[in-house]
């Protein structure tokens, strides 16, 4: 059964991390439904908000593939019933 996630991503701001980010949804055959990108200049990094749609076997496969990239300092992922939009800074736990 398919369930709605959402994937927070923080990682370092380099010219090709959108193309290995991308590389590991299409391996997956995954559709991303909504993408949110927010840079950072004081310490280089970027935070990714990733929304898919897929089941948790598939998305515990994705999360392993997602760490596995050294540029990406912390990944975590939520079902999306548990992510407040408002509240960016809220840090996110997998449930």
């Amino acid at each position: 059964m398919n369930s709605t996630y959402v994937i927070s991503i923080i990682a370092e701001n380099t010219l090709d991390i959108f193309q290995r980010l991308s590389v590991v949804f299409s391996r997956n055959r995954l559709f991303i439904n909504q993408f949110n990108f927010e840079a950072s200049k004081q310490n280089l990094n970027s935070h990714f908000y990733i929304e898919i749609s897929t089941d948790e076997i598939k998305m515990e496969r994705v999360v392993k593939q997602l760490k596995k990239i050294i540029e990406l300092s912390d990944i975590k992922a939520v079902h999306k019933n548990h992510f407040n939009t408002n509240n960016k800074d809220v840090y996110l736990c997998q449930n």
